[in-house]
């Protein structure tokens, strides 16, 4: 049973994590500075020099499975039992997986001058990207192939799936360009972890019920860096191996009467695989499965796949492209209520988000309240609880309030039935503290580190040559 749901388990529960903080965008944690390298993390005349969070990740998760075979998919999740005898077979429907991953080892940043509110940091990051979509027929048949009431499909296994996982090692800057306008860069080394992507381009099922047969026939690719014996070795530690690059542009403009808009170009960047892992199976072939109401016949379709994938093994390197993004934010500032309206598309992938941010702030105590739509076409509904002052934070909070409830709770009580519409779960916190020296700006202390006699014109300044007296 183990190998013949390598296909599909690789994408549904290789990673139980995603990008699962809307609510952090625009609160100027040390979280959000250096996802928008235009944010300020630091107050100017409250905040101390450095912010650090003491390597207790700021971890972020999120995750969605959609369509019919849910049930069923929750049913192997927390039971190990898979049946798929409820769902439509040759009906062309797709259940779709998406899951990502983002989470802060290390975030060191440094509040270089107040002139300008200089900052430049330092970050160490794990992210992840899957999405899948599998047919139907895919679950069916690794359950019972007499669910198949017809001689013959075509194309019922019609599936696409990939896996992205790395390191990200960042250096990041931003700088007050003038009174209005702030811009951020985030450069970035990637070192690679895994890659998977599986292409299924057509398909074939022949069904002999009087024979208790059945044969399928596959023609697709699959990729990856991982080879099927390497499947389940530690392969996470940073190096130079599958190296990459990345870009990160941000910039912040206040508008009259309290506005506030915040652009980025977010990870604009490649991973390299090398040659010696980067394994690439080109398949076209028939798989027949006698005896199919047999005890040992899944095992045996399983056995097939993997002897299929393995005689049409070659290694060459290849680039991918990581999960960049574009994104827009407005916000107004209303005193106590901030409202806050994201748009957020990847630029490579499928996905996005669109999402009314609802916070409101009281002293040190933050909540939010966040309603969107995913543009893998779910809704979702978040809320958040922040302690922030100039020099502490901590945060909690979730993208999915609801369905991350149903989900634990059908997890810790084995029922596949709780919940209803999509399966999601979604959980984010962080903590960080500033320390050093007080920054403070030259007219409200006679001694401000940071601050040299002669002013130094930012990086962004100097670039522009533009003179900010």
């Amino acid at each position: 049973m183990k190998k013949i749901l390598i296909l599909v388990s690789f994408f549904l529960f290789k990673l139980t994590a995603g990008y699962g903080q809307l609510g952090l965008y625009n609160t100027r944690t040390l979280f959000d500075a250096f996802e928008n390298p235009s944010q300020k993390a630091f107050y100017a005349d409250s905040s101390k020099k450095f912010a650090f969070n003491f390597l207790i990740p700021t971890l972020t998760f999120n995750g969605n499975v959609g369509g019919e075979a849910q049930t069923p998919l929750k049913k192997f999740l927390y039971n190990g039992d898979l049946d798929a005898s409820g769902i439509a077979i040759g009906k062309d429907e797709n259940n779709t997986i998406s899951l990502t991953e983002n989470s802060y080892i290390a975030m060191f940043r440094i509040f270089k001058t107040t002139k300008f509110n200089q900052e430049m940091g330092f970050s160490w990051q794990i992210k992840s990207d899957t999405y899948g979509k599998i047919s139907n027929e895919t679950i069916a048949i690794f359950d019972n192939y007499k669910l198949f009431d017809q001689a013959a499909y075509q194309n019922p296994f019609s599936d696409k799936a990939y896996n992205l996982n790395y390191h990200q090692f960042s250096f990041t800057y931003r700088e007050d360009y003038n009174k209005r306008l702030g811009l951020g860069l985030k450069l970035s080394y990637l070192s690679g972890i895994a890659h998977t992507k599986v292409n299924i381009d057509s398909s074939f099922l022949g069904v002999n019920s009087a024979q208790d047969a059945y044969s399928l026939s596959l023609y697709g690719k699959f990729r990856s860096n991982v080879s099927w014996d390497s499947v389940g070795k530690s392969i996470t530690y940073p190096g130079f191996k599958n190296p990459g690059f990345a870009l990160s542009v941000s910039a912040n403009y206040k508008l009259a009467g309290g506005w506030y808009i915040l652009g980025n170009l977010k990870d604009l960047g490649f991973i390299r695989w090398n040659k010696n892992d980067a394994y690439t199976y080109t398949f076209s072939d028939d798989i027949v499965i006698a005896s199919a109401s047999s005890p040992n016949a899944k095992d045996r379709l399983g056995s097939e796949i993997q002897k299929l994938f393995d005689n049409g093994s070659s290694e060459k390197s290849y680039t991918t492209l990581i999960n960049g993004k574009a994104e827009f934010l407005i916000n107004k500032d209303l005193g106590v209520y901030q409202p806050n309206l994201l748009f957020s598309k990847n630029l490579f992938y499928r996905g996005g988000d669109i999402a009314l941010i609802n916070r409101v702030t009281h002293r040190a105590l933050n909540f939010s309240l966040t309603t969107g739509y995913n543009l893998n076409d779910f809704f979702q509904l978040g809320g958040q609880f922040m302690l922030k002052s100039p020099n502490a934070e901590f945060f909690i909070g979730s993208d999915q309030l609801l369905k991350s409830y149903y989900t634990t709770k059908g997890i810790l009580t084995s029922d596949e039935n709780i919940g209803k519409g999509n399966t999601a779960a979604s959980m984010y916190f962080g903590f960080a503290v500033k320390f050093g020296s007080p920054m403070q700006r030259q007219q409200n202390a006679t001694i401000i580190p940071g601050i040299e006699s002669v002013i130094k014109p930012g990086l962004f300044q100097r670039l522009f040559k533009k003179n900010r007296n």
